[in-house]
């Protein structure tokens, strides 16, 4: 006996659809956002604040908008209560490379420069960065540092040997304060009539990284070790010490998951991006800080 297949089935009339609650809906769909947005690179309402998911090493390291940061901390020629003349001379050139998905360093840059306008360093100089005369003398100059730099910089796969362009958009420098990048480099350059490579146009300044973190402005690199409990390593104001302790800070507030981003562009030898306040500021305990 041959069965009939009905063409049609009823389905069952009190069957109704399961609504999620709003609140869930919502929630669901800023994750959607959240994670579309993140991997179209759209990231600039996250800047400085903390990551919802937990933060752990292996996690984190994920999350940061950049491979790599290049920390940066010049010293330069000076005198006690008054402005050099002709020109304040870089006689520090100290970078290390950060690996922001192990916390570590990878490779690390470290001249330093003879200053050729006011070749004799003050005692005033020596007394607060450490360097004495013979640290200085028969060393290369600005440019041939900066030659240097560049080809330091290739042998990391890290801009495009003939063309000097990056190789990509994986890496930014960390400075504490925008002196560095923004003043004492652009200003020397432009006394010697140097033509900088436009990756010295962008940059985090750790100062207001810290404070889109923490909400409060820190005035020193001190105030940030001593607020994170971080001991202090070296000697302060040596390029390299400095550079050591901002990997350090850097270090913490990637571990805690906070997201780092440029803070800093330099145009026309005009620093723009983020404006730092005159004085520190700190909000009720609790309350994360915005760009």
């Amino acid at each position: 006996m041959r069965l009939a297949v009905p063409r049609f089935v009823r389905i069952a009339s009190d069957i109704q659809t399961v609504k999620q609650p709003k609140t869930l809906r919502c929630n669901l769909l800023m994750e959607s956002r959240r994670s579309v947005s993140n991997k179209r690179g759209r990231h600039n309402e996250n800047t400085g604040r903390r990551d919802p998911r937990p933060a752990t090493r292996s996690h984190v390291s994920t999350q940061q908008y950049f491979d790599y940061f290049l920390v940066l901390d010049f010293e330069a020629t000076c005198e006690q209560n008054a402005k050099i003349q002709p020109v304040q001379e870089i006689i520090e050139f100290p970078v290390v490379q950060f690996c922001t998905k192990t916390l570590q360093e990878v490779a690390r840059f470290h001249e330093y420069v003879h200053p050729t306008e006011r070749p004799v360093l003050t005692s005033f100089c020596t007394n607060l960065t450490g360097i004495v005369q013979e640290m200085v003398d028969n060393q290369m100059i600005l440019p041939d540092v900066l030659a240097k730099f560049r080809r330091w910089l290739s042998q990391q796969c890290l801009i495009d040997a003939e063309s000097g362009d990056r190789v990509r958009n994986s890496w930014t420098f960390v400075t504490c304060g925008d002196w560095d990048l923004g003043t004492i480099l652009p200003q020397e350059a432009s006394f010697r009539g140097l033509h900088l490579p436009p990756y010295f146009g962008s940059w985090i300044n750790l100062k207001k990284a810290y404070r889109n973190a923490k909400g409060y402005f820190p005035n020193s690199l001190m105030v940030m070790l001593n607020d994170l409990q971080i001991p202090h390593t070296g000697r302060l104001h040596s390029g390299i010490d400095d550079v050591i302790n901002i990997c350090a800070i850097v270090r913490k507030l990637c571990e805690d998951g906070y997201l780092l981003e440029n803070t800093s562009y330099l145009t026309n030898n005009v620093v723009s991006g983020q404006r730092a306040p005159l004085f520190g500021w700190r909000p009720r305990t609790g309350q994360f800080g915005t760009s």
